[in-house]
């Protein structure tokens, strides 16, 4: 009874009590722990053994070492169109065609170069796709931006001479041995 009266005399109840205790300590600056080392051990190199040949013989040891260099292939510069863009007179059957039947040339240079008849008829600016993967292919000189403006500003030299580079590909193709 007298601890109830003592509870009564402050007015706290022991809830109230239990409330004023010092909060724990909260530790926030926790060591790290040091990443995992980790050692690298190369190869040990080769010692031949030291032979004794007996009293007063001298021991020989001997080492190779061998560098292996491997030349890395370079690229070829670039070079230039096998023909000129106003040259059609190289191929005539090339320039008959595209001045005759500048369709049937659109559609023969595609299948020439492993695409669809149906693209020059589907594709927006093929010729500038189909120049620009010869280019590329056989390693000639050039820009993107210069395709273009060659086919814009003279699509049917432009597609005469992408005919005559493309055959001419396929008859190097044709002569190399398999």
């Amino acid at each position: 009874m007298a601890e109830s009266s003592k509870n009564e005399k402050d007015g706290k109840t022991p809830a109230s009590k239990a409330s004023e205790l010092p909060a724990p300590e909260v530790v926030t600056e926790q060591p790290v722990p040091a990443p995992p080392q980790y050692n690298q051990v190369g190869p040990t190199p080769y010692m031949a053994p030291m032979t004794s040949m007996g009293p007063g013989a001298q021991t020989m040891s001997h080492s190779t070492n061998v560098t292996i260099v491997q030349q890395q292939p370079q690229r070829a510069q670039p070079r230039q169109w096998d023909t000129g863009l106003c040259d059609c007179c190289s191929d005539m059957n090339v320039c008959l065609l595209g001045m005759c039947c500048y369709p049937c040339l659109e559609c023969k240079v595609a299948t020439d170069m492993n695409e669809s008849c149906c693209l020059p008829y589907c594709v927006p600016g093929w010729m500038i796709v189909l120049r620009t993967k010869i280019r590329t292919e056989r390693n000639i000189a050039g820009s993107v931006m210069n395709d273009c403006s060659v086919v814009c500003t003279c699509p049917m030299l432009a597609l005469c001479q992408l005919a005559r580079e493309a055959n001419i590909a396929r008859a190097e193709q044709r002569a190399r041995p398999v």
